[in-house]
């Protein structure tokens, strides 16, 4: 359920975003959206992976690597997806908005939101014991 929470929020972040700007949300937006946020999910879980090993063995070396793994995912993804917003076509200008705003949530939520929930869940003892064993 932790790894799928920017998942989540990043929905409803977007949906907000969108309306706000006034873009309607259509059938092309849900999915092509929906691919990329799945890019979302691998990250969340990958930082999920790295919070539990630094809970288990507290290295944070499996966490470093993961979150600059995902920088560099993510630079790259963002480029790619901001070339969509100089098209003249209003409906891929759309995608390309809607994506670069749920790939920027979800990355911020997995950045910040997602350890911070994580940690507060290993201050309950009988959480803690079932994830590190301890």
């Amino acid at each position: 359920m932790l790894s799928f929470l920017p998942m989540v929020l990043s929905w409803f972040m977007v949906q907000g975003y969108m309306a706000l700007i006034g873009l309607e949300f259509n059938l092309i937006n849900i999915i092509i959206s929906t691919f990329i946020f799945g890019v979302g999910v691998d990250y969340s879980i990958f930082i999920t992976e790295g919070l539990l090993a630094q809970a288990r063995t507290g290295s944070k070396d499996l966490l470093t690597w993961h979150k600059v793994a995902i920088f560099f995912s993510a630079v790259i993804l963002v480029i790619v997806v901001a070339s969509l917003l100089f098209a003249q076509h209003p409906a891929i200008r759309s995608i390309g908005l809607s994506t670069l705003i749920g790939m920027a949530s979800t990355i911020m939520i997995s950045y910040s939101l997602q350890p911070f929930v994580f940690w507060q869940l290993m201050k309950i003892p009988s959480y803690r014991k079932k994830i590190c064993g301890k």
